[in-house]
This record gives C-alpha cells, sequence and structure tokens, in this order.
C-alpha cells in the first residue's frame, strides 16, 4: 500500500509538472490526430498560449485541425514538409496562423509524429516570429534604400565621364544592355545580374585619369598613350574596392580587360581566375566597341564584332559566355542601337 501511496504521489508530480510545463511554455503547443488517409485530424489538446494567441477557447480547438488555421493554399513547400512529416515522423517549416479575428499570424512549427494511448497523433509547437519578420522587413527596407543610393551615385559617376568623353557616351550603358541580357541567358540570379548591370555603368571610371584629349584624339594613338588607357582598369579599382558594394563590382570592373588565355589586362588573369562578371563584362565591351564609333576609327559593324568573339571563343573569350550571347544577338526582340 505504502508503494503504491509513493508511485501514485510521483505520477501527480509528474503529471503536475507536464501540466506547467505545457502551459507555460512560450511557444503555441496543439496535438492532433492523424486519420485514416494520413490526413491531419481535429486538435485534441492545446496550451494555454495557443488558446491566447489565437482567440479559441480549448472547446472551441477541440471542432477545428490544422487546416482550419493553416492557408489553404499552401505551397508546394509547406506540402513538402507534410509529406516529410508522414514519412520521416517529424518536420519544421514556417507558415502562418489564422486567429479567431482573422488575422494571421507567422510562426515557425516544428513538429513530430508519436503513438498516444495507440492513437497516431502529431505534436506541433509553434513560434510566433512576428517580431522577427517586422525586423527582417526593415532590414530589407534598409538595404533596398541603400541600393538606390548606390544606384544612384553609379548613375551620376557614369554620366559625369560620359560628358568628359563625349565619344563614349552611351558606350557604358549599351554595354550594360547587352551584359544583362548574357546574363539572362546564362541563368544568372537576380541579384548577380544587378550588380553586373551597375559594374557596367561604371567600368570605365579609370578613364578620368587619362587625359581627355587622349580619349577624344582622332587617328593612332602612340604606345605610350595606349599604354596611358590600360592602366583604366586597375585606376577603377583603387577607387571601387574602398566601397563596400553587396556585389563584387571593384572586381567585376577590374578584370573586364582580362582574357581567357592571359593575354589581357591588368594582371593577366587566367581561366577561372576572372571572375564570371568580368568574363561577361568582358564580352560586351568588345562587341559594343567594335559596332560602334571610336575617335580613331570608324564603327567596324556588328557583324565583324560577332566574327571576333565566335572566332577567339575559348581563346580569348569564355566559351559560355559568347554561345549566350551570340543566342541573345539572334532574338528579333533584342536591338543593340535601340
Amino acid at each position: 500500500r505504502r508503494e503504491r501511496k509513493i508511485a501514485k504521489e510521483a505520477l501527480r508530480m509528474s503529471e503536475e509538472k507536464f501540466h506547467a510545463l505545457f502551459h507555460n511554455s512560450n511557444d503555441l503547443i496543439c496535438v492532433f490526430k492523424i486519420i485514416e488517409g494520413n490526413r491531419p485530424g481535429n486538435f485534441i489538446e492545446v496550451n494555454d498560449v495557443a488558446c491566447r494567441k489565437l482567440g479559441f477557447t480549448r472547446e472551441e480547438f477541440f471542432n477545428l485541425n490544422p487546416l482550419d488555421i493553416e492557408p489553404r493554399d499552401m505551397d508546394n513547400g509547406i506540402r513538402r514538409e507534410y509529406e516529410n512529416l508522414l514519412l520521416e515522423g517529424c518536420c519544421t517549416y514556417e507558415t502562418s496562423f489564422l486567429t479567431k479575428q482573422k488575422d494571421w499570424i507567422p510562426v515557425e512549427v516544428s513538429t513530430h509524429i508519436f503513438n498516444l494511448n495507440g492513437i497516431k497523433v502529431a505534436l506541433s509547437m509553434g513560434r510566433d516570429v512576428t517580431e522577427r519578420k517586422q525586423a527582417e522587413n526593415e532590414l530589407k527596407e534598409s538595404l533596398e534604400k541603400t541600393t538606390q543610393a548606390m544606384e544612384g551615385i553609379i548613375l551620376v559617376t557614369a554620366k559625369t565621364l560620359e560628358l568628359r568623353d563625349p565619344y563614349t557616351a552611351g558606350h557604358q550603358r549599351s554595354v550594360s544592355k547587352i551584359a544583362c541580357a548574357i546574363a539572362r541567358e546564362m541563368g544568372l540570379s537576380k541579384k548577380d545580374i544587378e550588380g553586373i548591370h551597375l559594374a557596367c555603368q561604371i567600368h570605365d571610371l579609370g578613364k578620368i585619369y587619362v587625359p581627355a584629349e587622349i580619349l577624344s584624339k582622332p587617328g593612332k594613338i602612340s604606345d605610350l598613350e595606349f599604354e596611358m588607357i590600360r592602366t583604366h582598369p586597375q585606376r577603377a579599382y583603387d577607387v571601387l574596392k574602398m566601397i563596400d558594394f553587396p556585389w563584387p563590382i571593384a572586381q567585376i570592373v577590374s578584370q573586364h580587360h582580362e582574357r581567357m588565355n592571359g593575354s589581357g589586362y591588368p594582371l593577366g588573369l587566367s581561366g577561372d581566375d576572372i571572375s564570371p562578371g568580368a568574363k561577361i563584362l568582358g564580352v560586351a565591351d568588345v562587341l559594343e566597341a567594335m559596332a560602334s564609333h571610336r575617335p580613331y576609327r570608324p564603327a567596324l559593324g556588328l557583324n565583324k564584332a560577332m566574327e571576333e568573339i565566335m572566332e577567339n571563343k575559348g581563346e580569348l573569350y569564355d566559351h559560355n559566355v559568347v554561345e549566350a550571347c551570340l543566342k541573345v544577338l539572334s532574338k528579333k526582340d533584342f536591338n543593340l542601337f535601340k
């Protein structure tokens, strides 16, 4: 009898401990049945936090199931997580819970399946991530404003360069148009394409250190003058490296005259040592420069420019970039000079 009393007291204390932990958790805790067809059934237990956060009484909860408080148009990611729950017995995902007042609360849900007195049930713990989502949105807005400010500075710089060197007015914009089209054709991310776009807008920034009379000189330039022009990628890098862009703009700009076989400048890089963005910018730059008029020669034309990159595909220019460029140029809706 004494042992039975001790066991009964231990069970009571265990139940009280469980009750205290269950109802004083910071997270919403719900237990629901897994019914025929592996579908989620009604809730059979919820904690006080779930009732308080969602506004339902315990009795109201027992007439609901997870599909009543989660979005009906669950995306494929959430559906996959539920499939993982059935397959592996546990899953973690982000979703939203619908309150009694028809508001949505963003939550991070962790669920696992177990047997309760021979019944297959799932225990879900939902953490309210409203404050985290708000912080993420504020950070996103801040980054967007910073990005817009950077874009504005870059565009103003590009305009300044074009005013100083009228013969290349619009060159950087045209290069950007080609390079971004190539990047999209190659399947680069939106963020990477944005970085390439901005790098193109100021890829000739270093020419601000080259005397204007050399840049606009008609006829052939001397070897010394050409060496001065060749310094512009490194000059641009020295300026841009001091700015903490969210893209490798300084690297792309400094390498756009490097070539696959190491014959380029300023560092003679080759192959994979050249960044992907610089490989794209390099091809776009050559194409636009050859197809357009320059102080020292008339325009060579688009066909001649295409011959150049095709003949040197894999030797001077990245094979994949050239292939993507040719696909872009073959499209009827793409016009380099519009």
